[in-house]
């Protein structure tokens, strides 16, 4: 059935539709980084990409398959396309572009075309230098998805390195038809080419899908991030932080080994931002968490409960345990510069700390700790009831 569907379409109707189809996806993926929030890395050479292979497909309207100016042009524009789409991939997944390897690849391919159209004039080598290419850049691509996969954990990096896998095949097994000819009936007919036309339309739409997609699931992975993370010091929120302490205690309901819970107030917070103003106030804020992270254990969990205090969730620690590692956070704090060598900003911190249990009075207790704290002169930790 495919084989009579194929044989009664006419080779420029497929070329046609499958440069309507290019370049519609070209508009989309262009519409679409409107739509969504910030910049989506490797988007615009998507879009170029689609944009030039939809030109490419156009210029081969005119000629019959392989001759002339037209052709050599079109396969040009193909090597661009398929170069610019690695090359937004890797950019997509944070990986950096093999360039080295990649430009004298494209170098190569595209000297090789020049002189099997214009020296030789031989269709199946020209042929051959451009399925090369269509063969390695897919295999490339899927090779980068799949790498990324368990670092981004997008199912659609699978996604992505499946379709880069079929579109390889197909142009191979496509290609080796029309090269060999092994069925010469089907050959008369132009079914290897029109299935290899086929081949590409089907794969235009089936890659703005799962273009797509990935950008989707990009995207609601950000806005996640950035629902559950403070703006200004990518602390996690206070919503996300009792989020993640209900989830402690009900673990600690279980096992029976209860968390320690920080409440941290950094020291005269006001007269620092008077003395050297708001934009050193929140570089002191953003590079306290970083050394915050540097002290706690992967385990812990610290969050911007507002303003200028903090909380840190300890799992399975004691109050002498949450003690020390509140010790050592302070005393890291007191010791960094917030500013400058030339011009240093130092802050300190009050620690309270208390058990947390399931009554939920945890945060009052760290919070009436973190007032002892202050009472002795500040830049003290405090346990409460200690």
């Amino acid at each position: 059935m495919t084989w009579r569907f194929l044989a009664t379409l006419d080779r420029e109707t497929l070329l046609v539709v499958t440069a309507a189809v290019t370049l519609l996806t070209s508009v989309l993926l262009a519409t679409f980084s409107r739509v969504v929030p910030g910049e989506v890395r490797g988007l615009r050479y998507w879009v170029a990409s689609f944009a030039i292979y939809g030109l490419a497909t156009a210029f081969r309207i005119p000629g019959e398959p392989g001759s002339g100016t037209g052709t050599f042009l079109a396969s040009g524009f193909e090597i661009t396309a398929n170069t610019l789409l690695f090359i937004g991939v890797c950019r997509f997944f944070h990986q950096v572009t093999p360039t080295r390897a990649l430009a004298p690849f494209v170098a190569l391919q595209s000297v090789w075309l020049a002189y099997a159209t214009f020296v030789v004039a031989s269709v199946r080598s020209a042929g051959l230098a451009l399925a090369v290419g269509q063969a390695a850049i897919p295999i490339a691509i899927g090779v980068v998805a799949w790498r990324s996969r368990s670092r981004e954990r997008l199912l659609s990096g699978c996604l992505l390195g499946a379709i880069a896998a079929w579109s390889q095949a197909a142009v191979v097994i496509a290609h080796t038809v029309a090269m060999l000819a092994p069925l010469p009936a089907l050959a008369a007919r132009g079914l290897p080419e029109k299935l290899f036309l086929a081949a590409e339309m089907l794969l235009a739409l089936t890659g703005a899908v799962a273009m797509v997609q990935v950008i989707n699931e990009r995207t609601r992975g950000e806005l996640e991030f950035m629902a559950s993370h403070d703006y200004l010091t990518g602390a996690l929120t206070r919503r996300a932080f009792f989020a993640q302490l209900e989830r402690e205690l009900a673990r600690a309901g279980r096992s029976g080994l209860w968390p320690a819970l920080c409440l941290i107030d950094v020291d005269h917070f006001k007269d620092l931002n008077d003395r050297h103003g708001h934009l050193a106030g929140d570089r002191v804020l953003k590079s306290l968490v970083t050394v915050a992270n540097d002290c706690l254990r992967t385990t812990d969990t610290f969050a911007r409960y507002g303003g200028e205090e903090f909380l840190a969730l300890l799992p399975e620690t004691t109050l002498e345990e949450a003690r020390a590692i509140a010790e050592r956070l302070r005393a890291a704090i007191e010791a960094a510069n917030f500013g400058t060598p030339d011009a240093p900003i130092q802050a300190t911190v009050s620690v309270g700390i208390a058990r947390c249990t399931a009554d939920g009075r945890s945060l009052d207790e760290a919070d009436r700790a973190l007032y002892a704290a202050k009472e002795e002169g500040r830049n003290k930790t405090a346990v409460f009831g200690g």
